[in-house]
């Protein structure tokens, strides 16, 4: 929706449009439904039926044409825009959609942050190596690999050094005494495995190692760590389980689902002959910026409109319940103050 879109037509009301869409953007971390994760990106097999849909907080995909493998497609278009999405924050969320022959396959990626060249540049490379993976003959599928791996560990660089390792470090560093327990129980292996990943985390690079081989172990140990049953109930569901672990089994999730992603670019690579001829066109449309309102409601001016007061039980109902009003007028003051910066994704 850009600043040029018509609002003059019947029932369209900016200023009402733009306070409901920040006040939505204070609910769960600007979603309706609550976030997905751990498994949001599978690397399960998985069935293919129509009613096995999975939502991801991240990214929205679109199936245009279909001969087979519908889940397997589904989930290969939400690991793409997974991918594109490379960057924390509203400015870099993606959309996907493709088309197949029998012996190609064509791929849009669209952004609304839109692409640079180095994007252009990533999804060209993308294009090759997914053509190659299974199917080239000028190098072995493991070299392919290994070369793809290291250029998605470059590409997403911005998110994993930004976010998801620093995440998992303050999460490492909360849950220290649980990998002290000397209780032989079921879950010694799961806290070995997990002080495996925290001498990964805060060590040092090692001679002659580089940083990006460093990232993609800790990319790697934390997907075989999501993949664990028994770490997951550890982190989860047992009793020494607490707020600090369920958080800490989040952020391993979330940093193994580059890894998730790669896996099932190898996955579709195989299974569908029309990986044989991979296109991938980045899609930026003309954009003009949004300018911030001048006239914005207040929290307790929209709140009217929906006919709530404005009080401690509206705000923990409608935004969530560890807010209080003071933080609810304070943050929504701010959202008010700026451009408008949002996104629906409907499946």
């Amino acid at each position: 929706m850009t600043q040029d879109f018509n609002w003059n037509l019947p029932g369209l009301n900016k200023r009402e449009f733009t306070a409901y869409a920040n006040l939505l953007a204070l609910r769960n971390d600007g979603q309706v439904e609550p976030v997905s994760l751990g498994m949001e990106l599978s690397d399960k097999n998985e069935s293919t039926t129509d009613s096995d849909v999975i939502s991801i907080d991240t990214s929205y995909c679109d199936q245009i044409s279909d001969s087979g493998y519908h889940q397997l497609k589904t989930k290969f278009l939400d690991c793409l825009a997974e991918l594109a999405a490379n960057k924390k924050g509203g400015k870099h969320v993606a959309c996907s959609s493709m088309m197949e022959g029998e012996e190609n396959v064509t791929l849009w990626i669209t952004r609304n942050g839109g692409f640079q060249i180095v994007d252009n540049i990533f999804f060209e490379k993308l294009s090759k190596r997914l053509s190659g993976l299974f199917h080239g003959k000028d190098l072995p599928n493991q070299i392919v690999e290994e070369v793809l791996w290291n250029e998605m560990l470059a590409y997403y660089e911005d998110r994993l050094e930004d976010t998801y390792i620093p995440n998992l470090r303050l999460s490492l560093k909360s849950c220290s005494t649980i990998f002290n327990n000397a209780n032989n129980d079921k879950f010694t292996t799961a806290r070995k495995e997990l002080s495996v990943l925290q001498n990964q985390t805060f060590s040092r690079l090692k001679a002659g190692q580089r940083l990006i081989g460093r990232r993609g172990t800790l990319v790697t140990k934390a997907y075989d760590l999501r993949k664990s049953k028994v770490v997951e109930e550890l982190l989860q569901t047992s009793p020494k389980s607490t707020k600090q672990t369920r958080k800490l089994w989040i952020d391993i999730c979330f940093l193994g689902r580059l890894r998730v992603i790669l896996e099932k670019f190898k996955e579709v690579s195989l299974k569908l002959p029309s990986f044989n001829n991979v296109t991938i066109i980045p899609v930026t449309g003309d954009r003009i910026p949004q300018k911030a309102l001048k006239d914005a409601l207040q929290l307790r001016e929209t709140l009217n409109l929906l006919d709530l007061p404005t009080n401690t039980l509206t705000v923990e109902t409608v935004i969530g319940p560890s807010w209080t009003v003071a933080k609810a007028k304070r943050e929504y003051r701010k959202l008010q103050k700026q451009a408008l910066n949002i996104h629906a994704e409907i499946k």
